[in-house]
């Protein structure tokens, strides 16, 4: 079993199913995984890059990091019919665990949500480009496990078809959507506005809440704000590593690089995942695995995203 990060590369608004998408096609003719590699093996670095442009637009996407995702899905289909039972899990964005075995907790200070958490607990975020109603598709850690461990199940099992491995949606956007004007204005902002210092707060109060102010990235203020904020994390993590704080500053250094590479146009996504595969897997599961709290759909009866998000900022907040 394999655990794959979607190849986002649809257009906005989309409706991605839970199956294999043929990579793209060049000069008419369909494009295959081992064919790119191959086109790639013996070129310089320079060489590589520009012709990486071509197969970017041949395939539909818009980065080198969703496009070997792509790839690596259709090793993962050979691999599959060579006799090697595979699945692939494709999860959205990773959260924190909900409910078990550690509720808040969360990996790493790179991943978009403590990205944003953490550059709105130091007053260092205060607007984004983004559109406040697209859909936002966040699963809780343990939601994802669950999923990977019932996929994985399933293979072990047998239940897959020979032809083509199945292709799971561990998602959110399609069982309990929400938008990204509700994080923000339901969440994101009161939490951190009410932890906030009073000189930080007047600056909140100076300047429209992002989920009401979406600046464009090409404007002169989006550029001024964003080196003006850039300067001023500096400062701090300069001050945290003079004050032996190293790693503190490490930390928020690789949170702070995270939120600025999120907090592009580029990454407003408003995509909506299948979640027909993960609901039959949830549909699967034993009695002993409901009694001990195993998710594998997050909807609206078993979940509450403003809980949610106040546990997840509560424990972003101790760090």
């Amino acid at each position: 079993m394999l655990r794959l990060c979607p190849s986002v590369h649809k257009v906005y608004g989309a409706h991605v199913e839970e199956m294999m998408y043929p990579l793209g096609f060049l000069n008419g003719s369909a494009l295959d995984h081992s064919h790119i590699a191959a086109a790639f093996a013996d070129l310089t670095p320079q060489q590589a890059e520009e012709q990486t442009a071509k197969y970017l637009k041949a395939t539909g996407h818009t980065n080198t990091y969703t496009l070997s995702k792509h790839m690596t899905e259709e090793v993962i289909r050979d691999l599959h019919r060579a006799g090697v039972p595979c699945t692939i899990v494709r999860p959205s964005a990773v959260g924190a665990v909900a409910n078990s075995p550690c509720p808040g907790y969360f990996g790493h200070t790179v991943s978009i949500l403590v990205a944003l958490f953490l550059g709105y607990s130091t007053g260092m975020s205060t607007f984004t480009p983004h559109n406040p109603s697209n859909a936002i598709d966040v699963v809780p850690g343990d939601i994802c496990a669950a999923t990977i461990l019932a996929a994985s199940a399933a293979v072990i099992q047998g239940k897959v078809d020979s032809r083509m491995p199945e292709v799971v949606h561990a998602t959110t956007t399609t069982t309990y959507l929400h938008a990204f004007m509700e994080l923000m204005r339901d969440n994101v902002c009161p939490y951190w506005g009410a932890r906030k210092p009073w000189y930080v707060r007047s600056l909140h109060q100076a300047v429209r809440t992002p989920w009401r102010f979406p600046l464009a990235q090409d404007t002169p203020l989006f550029r001024a704000w964003t080196a003006a904020k850039t300067c001023k994390f500096w400062a701090l993590a300069c001050m945290l590593t003079l004050m032996g704080q190293q790693r503190k500053a490490l930390q928020i250094t690789k949170g702070w690089q995270a939120c600025m590479l999120y907090n592009t146009e580029k990454l407003d996504f408003h995509l909506f995942f299948c979640s027909r595969n993960a609901r039959r897997l949830q549909a699967s599961l034993s009695q002993a695995d409901i009694q001990a709290g195993v998710r594998i759909v997050w909807d609206k009866e078993h979940g509450d995203w403003h809980s949610y998000y106040t546990q997840f900022q509560a424990a972003v907040n101790e760090v």
